[in-house]
């Protein structure tokens, strides 16, 4: 059995197998695996774990080693990528879709503040509404624009618990390495996605989870989850 995660179904096979010559079939069925798995294709000089690209090839009934031939022909690889998002219906993010998305990562983020939990429910939620799943930046973006709007809900319910609390007060009371004004400013700040502050977080990689997600469970040979 191959591992669930890069399983291609019949119809999965015979649209790769439409392509001519044996290692476009086999780039081919990669990219549609990689876009069902982590809702995006092959990126420009991305090297895969060769497990992937051996599970892929192994329900072809092909060498992996003749993705080397495809990994050369970008133009190659770019239209394979547009025939599948065509063919699986797919669109690119919109700026309207931030909204859902941020509030998709701020469900996740009141549970935890991990970046790889709330990244990967906004790929979820990306892969739910048909849409492709962006770069690492703007995943970044959008995943700490989640955590701060759930800081915000947090501190609202802080704020609202304060009472009549003078001026003085919040620039006095400590919490933690802040002031009480301090996390307040700080949660209207950071809800802000074209905040540029935001970025010099280190706490969320997207693009260092992907790549762990994308390696777990396969380099042993085990099933994915």
């Amino acid at each position: 059995m191959p591992n669930s995660r890069y399983a291609l179904t019949p119809e999965d096979i015979a649209f790769a197998r439409s392509h001519r010559r044996s290692h476009n079939r086999l780039g081919f069925a990669i990219q549609l695996a990689l876009v069902r798995d982590l809702g995006r294709a092959l990126r420009t000089d991305e090297t895969l774990p060769h497990a992937v690209v051996a599970i892929v090839a192994d329900q072809l009934g092909t060498d992996p080693a003749i993705f080397d031939l495809y990994a050369r022909r970008e133009e190659t690889r770019r239209e394979h990528a547009r025939e599948i998002v065509a063919g699986l219906g797919l669109r690119p993010v919109r700026a309207g879709d931030y909204r859902l998305l941020i509030a998709a990562a701020a469900h996740t983020a009141a549970a935890t503040e991990k970046g790889g939990p709330i990244v990967q429910a906004i790929i979820e939620k990306l892969k739910d509404e048909g849409i492709l799943v962006p770069g690492a930046e703007l995943l970044e973006r959008l995943a700490l624009a989640g955590r701060a709007a759930a800081r915000r809900q947090a501190y609202r319910g802080l704020i609202q618990g304060l009472g009549k609390v003078s001026f003085d007060q919040l620039i006095v009371d400590r919490v933690g390495d802040r002031t009480l004004l301090g996390w307040i400013a700080e949660a209207w700040a950071e809800t802000d996605i074209s905040n540029p502050g935001a970025l010099e977080n280190p706490g969320i990689s997207a693009e260092k989870w992907v790549e762990t997600k994308l390696r777990r469970g396969l380099e042993d040979g085990s099933s994915g989850g």
